[in-house]
């Protein structure tokens, strides 16, 4: 430590202690180690529920689609009376200046009558894709059957997830070196010194840092171009009497190693230039409000136009990643080809990809809600109720709240790979109907309750 002058203040110090309260995480720490097996235990537990909750979508999709569009139509409902009864209590108040009153009526059956618009013409659109729901319910069951079979495929994100951790650690240290290898300058207000800078080590960092988003979104485009490559072989393969389990797993990371490197790496850079533009814009709206200039409405209006379409545009850059790296997994074509056929196979079949995406993503809320819920309960049983584990406890809540963060992680991962699943099986689906459908005949490769929908 003589060898830096570092800056100490007692106040500061204090401020320090205070806010990381050393005294709570010395405690946190000792009771995991004093129940390292009750959170062992826990995580196994939130595995095999995660494995139920599968199960529980393979086999009753159909109940809980039903039930969930059932429940928005009461939710709709519900809020349009709520809106109404509120129109009819501003009726009745006397303390409101009457042109207030009326306004505010005028306002609340405005609302009603729109949110009951909106039910009725949600349950029109219920009628009428009534088969595109039927579909995606199936795709569904498909994608969970698809992870309680193929289950090699949930270590991808946490091998995915140490990879990337290691290459951050190694790009702070290349950083590091990078930033102290200019000419050295004395900092007359600093209690450290400072660094000037070439023009050429200005673009090396500059590049850098480029760099660093361009790998992550690599190791993100990896992981997605494995688990569409899994889903397809399975959708594909699974009739196959020599098919095995967890084989399409190695197949397809063989596959994106060998063949689409390049693909997967020009996507990622595609999604690179879109989060270094929100990157940039963030910086410039920065400056603008350091300067005061963003205090001025049309400034504020203007920046948040802005960045809604940076937003829509990074969105859209993840969605033709996504859907171009399934028909890679599909086809073998090139990356822009592939990109291209996605996209029109999306424009071609949006109603259904759109009640995928809705109808999915309130299986991930209910999924994740579910898997941490009741791996936190029966933790709190095994504290409690077990004598083996609760005389050791001193701190429960600590215990508790650390379970409810391996259960969220632990369900996340499969949420994830659930969902990525269920974008490649109806892909896969849409070509494989699209492709038999030009010679009059039905999708030939798609799952028994697929088979039953469309009318094989």
């Amino acid at each position: 430590m003589d060898l830096f002058c570092m800056p100490f203040d007692n106040a500061l110090a204090n401020t320090i202690q205070d806010v990381t309260n050393i005294g709570t995480i010395t405690t946190g720490i000792q009771e995991v180690q004093k129940n390292y097996d009750t959170v062992l235990i826990v995580a196994g537990i939130s595995l095999v529920i995660s494995f139920v909750y599968m199960f529980l979508v393979r086999g009753c999709a159909r109940l809980l689609v039903w039930v969930i569009i059932l429940l928005y139509l009461i939710g709709l409902s519900a809020l349009g009376y709520f809106f109404f009864k509120q129109n009819e209590e501003f009726a009745q108040r006397k303390d409101l200046p009457e042109e207030e009153r009326l306004k505010k009526q005028k306002m609340f059956v405005a609302l009603a009558y729109g949110t009951w618009g909106l039910t009725v013409l949600s349950l029109a659109l219920i009628c009428c894709w009534f088969q595109k729901i039927q579909i995606v319910t199936e795709v569904l069951a498909a994608a969970a059957e698809y992870v309680a079979s193929e289950t090699l495929t949930l270590l991808l994100p946490p091998i995915i997830f140490v990879l990337s951790m290691i290459f951050i650690l190694y790009w702070i240290v290349t950083l590091a070196y990078l930033w102290s290898s200019g000419e050295r300058k004395e900092g007359p207000n600093l209690p450290f010194g400072g660094w000037k800078w070439s023009n050429e080590l200005h673009n090396m960092v500059y590049f850098h840092c480029f760099s660093f988003f361009w790998n992550l979104s690599f190791f993100v485009s990896f992981l997605q171009f494995s688990v569409a490559g899994s889903a397809v072989l399975w959708y594909f393969k699974r009739r196959n009497p020599n098919f095995q389990s967890n084989e399409t797993v190695t197949t397809s990371i063989g596959s994106a190693i060998r063949y689409h490197l390049g693909s997967i790496i020009f996507g990622a850079l595609i999604l690179t230039f879109a989060r270094v533009i929100r990157i940039v814009y963030a910086y410039i709206y920065y400056t603008l409000k350091k300067e005061g200039l963003a205090e001025n409405a049309v400034v504020q209006k203007v920046a948040l136009c802005c960045a809604c379409c940076i937003e829509s545009f990074e969105r859209f850059v993840r969605h033709v990643n996504t859907h171009g790296f399934i028909e890679i997994a599909l086809t073998g074509k090139n990356f822009c080809e592939s990109a291209s056929d996605g996209f029109y196979l999306f424009t071609r079949n949006a109603a259904t990809f759109g009640l995928s995406q809705g109808l999915g993503q309130a299986f991930v809320i209910i999924g994740k809600v579910f898997i941490t819920v009741v791996s936190v309960l029966l933790g709190h049983l095994l504290l409690t109720k077990v004598p083996q584990f609760s005389e050791r406890v001193t701190d429960g809540f600590i215990l508790l709240i650390l379970f409810g963060i391996i259960a969220y992680i632990i369900a996340s991962v499969f949420m994830e790979v659930w969902g990525m699943a269920t974008d490649a099986i109806l892909h896969s689906f849409l070509v494989d109907h699209e492709i038999h459908k030009l010679s009059g005949l039905k999708a030939k490769h798609c799952p028994d309750g697929l088979r039953s929908v469309i009318g094989h």
